[in-house]
């Protein structure tokens, strides 16, 4: 029965193509997903490795108890003097200090920031040291305050040269002028991945680049013979209280395993959920061609089963069909999964996330989990159509094969609403429930889901695709009528090839009334929050940017043309015990450029020493009433400072969670005061036009901030939503060309199988023409109940999740119709493309030899 079931895939090879080609698709995506995760982790690994390479001890200042991911990469620094003390120690060859900020931006020749949201701009200081990682390409290295050396990568895309002048700013602040001595490579990495470096001498770095004129950390090198874990030790010895030694080695493994996981969650996680989408879409192609070619193969299984054969092994036979094809495509797949890893990284840069590339790092893991999911699901997809087989008895090898037309079963339409029913519940928990399993439950949500619509879908088939397609015997005649009749009379064929394009076009129109949604929340959130005319913002939103210097709040200020000027920062800390941001702003600006809507108490409050204001979801959450008290630890404070709710208020887009004023805020001890934001109106008797204009002038001297009017945050706001909305849709188009491979599948399949029949109707007159045109309608109708279903299921989708956001401001549900209504159109245009093929195969067809084909 093994060998039957080959040469049955065999005798089938080309019907089986397009089955294939699913296959590939869905999981070349998988491979191409863990082929540029494990790229840039091994970029990374190297980075590191390079960065300690003949260093045996690193010295760090304290971590930041509380906060966003890449905290455990904000230490406070170490004192300048600490490497005197350290170099004293026996066992130490030398040490010296490192400083790295992610604050000293490249200008070009226009004076403007150069990159994009990719890798940030980096400002560090260049050592004469054997451990140093950098090495000279090109010219010499800086020896005077306004020389700077660039990195190789840096030179090559933007044409920087030793003895060209550059302008650089550091911190948002006005633009300094240096002058390029040479260009360095970083280690042996092809692309260093540690985004546009300027090293200056030391003296520089600390003074503009470091972190309160500290070195961000201390690399000692050891003497030959000395054991680095106790060079270790011997420097824990003298460091201050809160720096940590740690071996060169342990650096660079904590390193790796820290931006390898932001790695695998921020790029990994989405585009493999994208292939399994992918893979999830082919599993009803699979299911569809397994399910007409067993109807096509009735006599010949019938034939095996009055042999002898067993109902057991009919199954294996066909399921040894769909793991050998599955193996094959998955196998293949892998294999172009590496072209598109290529493909991938460049789309990622061309939208302007570059990511660090070097030689493709191609694991046995890659191919081995790739191949195995394909096959699986293949094989999975295979169980309904093999228990199909078994149970075609040893009679109907007596009778010609027949398209299955059963009808539905009150057990299935039972088993498609529990199932329904349970994913919809899944959805209602991740959404309105609370749990830290938000996304897991929202995915499995919307698989299950999914599945017990497919399973209903059959029963809409007749009234549906009946009801839409009654028009077609008067504008096409019998062609028409067939086409209609030949898409109703097997429900589960055509209900299975249009939920696959229901899930492609409700994944795209979820997408696209998300965003719609989210910018017109964003509007509206915008109105409500804020009420400055004037807005000052850092031009890269990307890119680790790190906010801009106080300095500007205090020019604008003093100058009359403006009014009302609030500074926004945003800070790690642990609150409650939980690791969260807080927010710091001026309390003058309550009601003069921020809109504060308080519950209970007032928002002014805050001017009063170690007073809070807390969002009303936080404040249910945690049970904070006025008056409260709020344990708060501030990133570089050892202690906790209990802070008094003087005002709860509704979150709203500016602001959400613990609200202090600019005075606790600096308090707190943060080692480095970064705007985020500022807030302005125009000064007395200045009209808004003219305030917007002198603001842009004004900040020509910051040539990494921009000025903005409320109504272009907005639109920018906007433009980053459609950014995202399109990576999106080009990640699902993937899936969509599935499905449309599925309708080209079923209909040159039911082609196949409907031969003599086809060939009846041409004996009884119907033209070649009539035959297409036939086809053609087929392909509509499918195409037309696909689109419908998608687009319902898509804004339902959008709207249960835009309800879940309101509580982050963004409740406005918008539908873009004619966004809406292109998709349907083009997936039915694209449904008329896809029945070419089949309607120019049957068009073809021999009379005779189709009468007499059985």
């Amino acid at each position: 029965m093994i060998k039957v079931g080959l040469r049955g895939l065999l005798a089938h090879k080309l019907r089986l193509t397009l089955t294939a080609i699913a296959i590939i698709l869905g999981v070349s995506f998988i491979a191409s997903t863990f082929v540029v995760t494990d790229t840039i982790k091994s970029v990374f690994g190297n980075i590191f490795t390079d960065a300690t390479k003949g260093v045996a001890v690193i010295v760090q200042g304290p971590a930041p108890v509380g906060g966003e991911a890449f905290s455990r990469f904000n230490r406070d620094g170490v004192p300048v003097d600490l490497v005197k003390t350290i170099e004293s120690v026996d066992g130490v060859a030398s040490a010296y200090g490192s400083v790295r900020e992610q604050d000293a931006t490249l200008l070009d020749d226009n004076g403007e920031p150069i990159g994009g949201n990719g890798p940030p701009s980096v400002g560090s200081n260049w050592v004469d040291n054997t451990a140093f990682p950098y090495h000279l390409t090109e010219g010499t290295a800086p020896t005077h305050d306004t020389d700077v050396v660039v990195d190789s990568d840096t030179s090559s895309k933007f044409n920087i040269h030793a003895g060209k002048h550059i302008g650089i700013v550091f911190n948002g602040g006005i633009r300094q002028d240096f002058t390029v001595t040479g260009v360095a490579k970083f280690g042996s990495t092809p692309s260093s991945g540690l985004g546009q470096t300027a090293l200056f001498t030391t003296k520089t770095a600390l003074q503009f680049a470091a972190k309160d004129r500290k070195f961000t950390n201390i690399n000692v090198v050891a003497k030959d013979g000395v054991d680095a874990t106790d060079l270790r030790t011997r420097v824990a010895k003298v460091l201050p209280d809160g720096a940590v030694a740690s071996t060169g080695a342990e650096f660079a493994s904590d390193a790796t395993d820290q931006v390898q996981g932001i790695i695998s969650n921020f790029v990994g996680t989405p585009l493999f959920a994208f292939g399994l989408i992918s893979l999830f879409v082919g599993s009803f192609l699979i299911v569809n061609t397994l399910t007409i070619l067993i109807t096509q193969r009735t006599r010949e299984l019938a034939l095996l089963r009055a042999l002898g054969a067993t109902r057991r092994q009919v199954m294996a036979s066909v399921i040894v069909e769909a793991f050998a094809l599955g193996l094959v495509a998955s196998a293949a797949g892998s294999v172009v999964g590496v072209g598109l890893a290529i493909l991938l990284t460049k789309l990622l840069d061309a939208i302007g996330f570059a990511l660090p590339t070097g030689d493709l790092t191609l694991k046995p893991a890659t191919f081995l989990i790739s191949i195995g999911l394909g096959t699986a699901v293949t094989v999975a997809a295979s169980v309904v159509p093999a228990r199909r087989a078994t149970r075609i008895a040893p009679v109907a090898a007596l009778r010609e094969a027949v398209p299955e037309a059963a009808d539905i079963s009150k057990r299935r339409i039972i088993a498609g609403l529990v199932v329904g029913v349970l994913g919809m519940a899944q959805l209602g928990v991740a959404l309105f429930g609370n749990t830290s399993q938000t996304l897991l439950l929202l995915g499995s949500g919307a698989l299950v889901m999914f599945v017990g619509l497919a399973i209903l879908v059959p029963v809409i088939v007749g009234p549906v695709i009946g009801g839409v397609g009654k028009p077609l015997p008067r504008l096409r005649g019998v062609p028409g009528r067939l086409a209609r009749e030949n898409a109703v009379r097997s429900p589960r064929r055509t209900a299975s090839t249009a939920a696959a394009l229901m899930i492609g076009v409700a994944l795209v129109s979820t997408v696209a009334v998300m965003t719609a949604s989210l910018k017109a929340s964003g509007t509206a959130a915008v109105s409500d929050s804020i009420l400055a005319e004037l807005l000052v913002n850092s031009k890269n939103q990307g890119g680790g940017d790190q906010g801009f210097t106080p300095a500007v709040a205090d020019s604008l200020a003093h100058d009359k043309r403006f009014a009302d000027v609030t500074e926004i920062r945003f800070g790690a800390a642990t609150i409650d015990k939980a690791s969260d941001f807080i927010v710091g702003v001026d309390a003058r600006a309550v009601g003069s450029t921020i809109r504060v809507t308080t519950t209970s108490g007032d928002a002014r409050s805050i001017d009063q020493p170690n007073t809070v204001l807390v969002d009303d979801v936080s404040a249910k959450s945690h049970g904070w009433t006025i008056g409260s008290r709020v344990a708060v630890q501030f990133a570089y404070q050892k202690t906790v400072t209990d802070l008094i709710v003087g005002a709860i208020y509704k979150k709203n887009a500016l602001l959400s969670g613990c609200v202090i004023s600019l005075t606790t805020f600096e308090a707190g001890g943060y080692p480095k005061q970064s705007d985020s934001i500022l807030l302005l109106n125009p000064g007395p008797g200045v009209d808004s036009a003219s305030a917007r204009s002198s603001l842009g002038d004004l900040l020509k001297q910051y040539p990494t901030l921009k000025a903005q009017t409320r109504q272009e945050y907005t639109d920018e706001f906007s433009k980053q939503l459609d950014q995202l909305a399109g990576i999106f849709t080009v990640l699902l188009v993937m899936s969509l060309l599935i499905a449309l491979l599925g309708v080209i599948n079923t209909l040159i399949l039911s082609v196949v199988e409907r031969t003599r029949e086809l060939g009846l109707l041409r004996a009884l007159g119907l033209t070649r023409r009539q035959v297409r045109v036939m086809v053609r309608w087929e392909s509509v109708l499918i195409a037309f109940l696909g689109a419908a279903l998608g687009l319902l299921i898509g804004v339902g989708l959008a709207a249960a999740f835009v309800r879940a956001l309101a509580d982050a401001g963004f409740g406005t549900l918008s539908i873009p119709i004619v966004q809406l209504i292109g998709f349907a159109v083009i997936t039915i245009f694209f449904g008329v493309v896809a029945a070419y093929f089949p309607a120019r195969r049957a068009s073809r067809l021999n009379v005779i030899e189709a009468i007499a084909s059985e």
